[in-house]
């Protein structure tokens, strides 16, 4: 009847369908004996939405900050995700290509660490990587997550004759990630502290936009970092790219022809209060008079209250239509010290 039945070898489990065996005949006969032709038809140019952030913009921004591009496998060790605590919903490979290498990554983050791992080797001994690509999630069904992650070590600047050696902090990581953040545009950015396996548990944060987790960022866990044998402190972070690719569409906003007003506030507050905690408050009080909010001292130790510390902020207030008088300032500034010391417990020093 002008059929074929065709049996593959049990090594070429890549032929399954007849577009397979097509192909599989043309290799044999020959590509080069193959007439070549032209595609037809019409193709039309996609370009990139104004609200998408380009991927290219996006490694521009980290090669600016001293990044370099890592590309790693999507199979990693078992028994490093293990070390990371990144074991759960793990999806394992049928076939492998070696021992080392049976799982697919949940994180980007073990890809880099080797990377940086190898580099430190090699006495490179200041290393900043970075990677774009998929975290597999093995739950009911397998999920693929677009990330970007990075690690770095090493002092926070190139050695130079007119500074001094520094070596990295969480404060350096978070500006590099801010930065990167920033090419959505102006957005509310939370970080809260978090309690990651893997990341110190006092200099570590998890990303929130508009009440969604958007990512990590933090010291390595010393402990996990010694389970691989590095021996330098590490940072690291992973961004959801989904959450973030989608930037803020800028809009014009009224210039004021009319002064600003600078007030300052001193707070006595529980250590266990943060920042955020106090700026979500000011904010939601002061509304659209408030132009900017700085803190500017932090202290505790002698002459404060044990279990408290010592705040001073700095409010601008600026009004689009009017030159603020004392007694709007006055009433504000007294709302925002009585918010204050209602929900977080605050005493006001002035």
């Amino acid at each position: 009847d002008g059929q074929w039945s065709v049996i593959a070898p049990s090594a070429r489990f890549d032929i399954e369908i007849e577009e397979d065996l097509i192909e599989e005949v043309a290799r044999v006969h020959g590509y080069d004996t193959l007439p070549a032709s032209l595609p037809g038809g019409e193709i039309s140019l996609s370009g990139i939405s104004e609200r998408e952030v380009p991927m290219g913009q996006m490694r521009d921004e980290l090669c600016a900050h001293g990044y370099f591009e890592a590309i790693n496998y999507s199979f990693v060790d078992r028994r490093l995700l293990t070390a990371l605590h990144m074991d759960d919903h793990v999806l394992a490979l049928a076939n492998p290509i070696s021992s080392d290498m049976d799982v697919m990554r949940t994180s980007l983050l073990p890809g880099l660490l080797t990377s940086l791992r190898r580099n430190l080797r090699r006495q490179h001994h200041r290393v900043r990587l970075f990677e774009t690509g998929v975290a597999f999630i093995q739950k009911e069904t397998l999920e693929e997550h677009p990330r970007v992650a990075a690690v770095a070590c090493g002092n926070a600047l190139p050695e130079q004759w007119d500074a001094d050696k520094r070596a990295m902090d969480f404060f350096d990581l978070k500006n590099d990630v801010e930065a990167l953040l920033a090419l959505r545009g102006p957005s509310d950015y939370e970080y809260r502290s978090a309690d990651l396996p893997w990341l110190h548990p006092g200099q570590s944060a998890l990303i929130y936009s508009n009440g969604q987790e958007v990512g990590w960022l933090g010291v390595m866990h010393p402990g996990v970092l010694a389970d691989l044998d590095i021996k330098q402190q590490v940072l690291a972070f992973e961004l959801d790219l989904d959450a973030i690719v989608i930037r803020e569409i800028p809009y014009v906003k009224k210039i004021s022809h009319f002064p600003s007003v600078r007030r300052d506030l001193a707070f006595l507050l529980p250590e266990s209060v943060k920042y955020d905690e106090v700026k979500q408050c000011v904010k939601n009080i002061a509304g659209e008079l408030l132009k900017d909010l700085l803190i500017f001292d932090v202290f505790s130790g002698q002459n404060v209250e044990k279990g408290y510390k010592s705040l001073a902020i700095g409010l601008i207030l600026q009004d689009v239509s009017c030159t603020l008088t004392d007694e709007v300032v006055d009433s504000v500034m007294s709302r925002i010290i009585r918010a204050l010391t209602e929900r977080l417990d605050a005493q006001h020093r002035g």
